[in-house]
């Protein structure tokens, strides 16, 4: 019993390490995009008032943000007609069950 114990405490460890990794890779790529932000945003102040490359940005993520929305709430739908479907035929599949073989609910 010990020995399973162990196991299990040296697998929650390691699933604890690997969390914290995750985590710090999203902190990454946090900064990655805030780092890319900066410099396009540095980039288009070259070319109009500070403001209006502002502006500029906020709505190219916006536009982008609804777009993979969309998307996202459009392949969701579809994975769920799908695995509606598949329920559907694997229940057309089951051997009719006798109502009288004494099996009761």
């Amino acid at each position: 019993m010990q020995e399973v114990g162990a196991e299990l405490v040296t697998t929650v460890r390691r699933a604890a390490l690997g969390s914290a990794l995750v985590g710090a890779a999203g902190v990454c790529g946090v900064l990655t995009v805030a780092a890319a932000h900066q410099t396009a945003l540095r980039a288009l102040e070259r070319a109009m008032p500070r403001t209006a490359a502002a502006a500029v940005l906020t709505l190219a993520y916006a536009g982008g943000g609804a777009g993979l929305a969309v998307l996202g709430r459009d392949r969701m739908r579809a994975a769920l007609a799908s695995g509606e479907e598949a329920l559907a035929e694997a229940d057309r599949k089951l051997p009719e069950r006798d109502a009288g073989s004494g099996a009761e609910g």
